[in-house]
């Protein structure tokens, strides 16, 4: 969504978001306009589970995946 920064020395990130809030394993509202930043060696190393599935959006495709919010 949007712009985004990507540093590929450090792997820190910043990108544009939407999406469904969810709240207590409910979701519960959309949102727009948000920014999730991070660095990219960080959340795959929290990377739980990887689903089978896989989901195209446009022409590139995903699984779900599962992390550990506090590793």
């Amino acid at each position: 969504m949007g712009m985004h920064t990507a540093n590929p020395i450090s792997g820190d990130f910043s990108v544009g978001a939407a999406g469904i809030w969810i709240e207590k394993g409910e979701l519960t509202k959309p949102v727009r306009n948000i920014a999730i930043a991070g660095n990219i060696m960080d959340l795959l190393g929290a990377v739980d589970a990887v689903g089978s599935e896989l989901e195209f959006f446009g022409g590139k495709g995903a699984p779900t995946f599962g992390y550990l919010l506090c590793p």
